[in-house]
């Protein structure tokens, strides 16, 4: 089964048809909603093809952590609502692919490409995945409701959630601008089999320039990858999890903006493009 570009282009609009939303806000709630039925679809979805999809609504309670930003400071957070999926099959092992994106935005920006195309992509590669053929391992999604609040909510999801201990690989998705093509800009520890798997996927584009930019202590940018990576629970203090962060970066004048809309995502051929090759990364 392949994915259904109309379905993630009607997701989009319904995220965005809100205008900002902002953690915390009515809109954020709404969104909220609108993931919890559309998650419900495709578990009935997955049901008939024998396989199972688990999904809920997660409050990050009450936390805190370090972070090298800017100059550093301390993140506080509560009560943050965001969203998580787990796709599994019979007889699939535990250890899960993380896939990544954030459903809220800017205070100014209906955040079509930062972030809701990315989400609406997610859930379609969900239901692509869903129909099946049956997967060796699980997919785990993570929908963010506070990447913009300097990634609060997926501190939570690694240090907190019961599904965290399984994820070994982080697929995030981000935008610096809208449209072109998904490109790596950051790589984790000791990724260099899953850059290989990602080669054998398809084209794929990357920048060590950036890598190397994001990699410096207090470097004015940043978003949920860093923080799935670093937080995620780790076994005798090795280092077990990697990933890669992938953004779009053309027309950066929309970014953070209210000309962050949907018609400028790159239409259909866009979202074809990027689900297409979700799915592929992920399988």
């Amino acid at each position: 089964p392949g994915f259904d570009t109309a379905e993630a282009q009607r997701l989009l609009l319904a995220l965005c048809v809100g205008g900002p939303r902002i953690a915390g806000s009515q809109a954020a709630s709404a969104a909220v909603a609108l993931l919890l039925r559309e998650l419900g679809a495709v578990s009935e979805l997955a049901r008939a093809a024998g396989a199972t999809l688990e999904f809920e609504a997660v409050d990050s309670g009450h936390g805190s952590f370090e972070t090298d930003f800017l100059d550093g400071f301390t993140n506080s957070y509560q009560g943050v609502v965001s969203v998580a999926a787990r796709l599994t099959w019979p007889g699939a092992a535990r250890e899960a692919v993380l896939l990544s994106s954030h459903f809220d935005t800017w205070s100014s920006s209906p955040g079509a490409s930062d972030d809701a195309v990315h989400v609406a992509t997610t859930v379609g590669v969900l239901r692509a995945l869903a129909a099946g053929p049956v997967r060796g391992v699980s997919v785990l999604a993570f929908f963010s409701g506070a990447e913009e609040s300097n990634w609060v909510a997926a501190h939570a999801f690694a240090t907190r959630h019961r599904w965290a201990a399984d994820y070994r690989a982080v697929l995030n998705l981000e935008a610096i601008g809208a449209g072109g093509d998904l490109v790596a800009f950051q790589m984790g520890p000791r990724a260099g089999w899953l850059a290989s798997a990602l080669g054998d996927a398809g084209t794929q584009r990357g920048s060590v320039f950036a890598h190397d930019l994001f990699q410096i202590p207090g470097f004015p940018a940043g978003d949920d990858f860093k923080t799935l990576v670093a937080h995620a629970p780790h076994r005798g203090g090795a280092v077990r999890v990697t990933g890669v962060d992938f953004a779009t970066i053309e027309a950066g004048y929309h970014y953070h903006t209210p000309l962050d809309q949907p018609v400028d995502t790159g239409g259909y051929p866009q979202m074809r493009s990027h689900g297409e090759g979700l799915l592929a990364k992920t399988r």
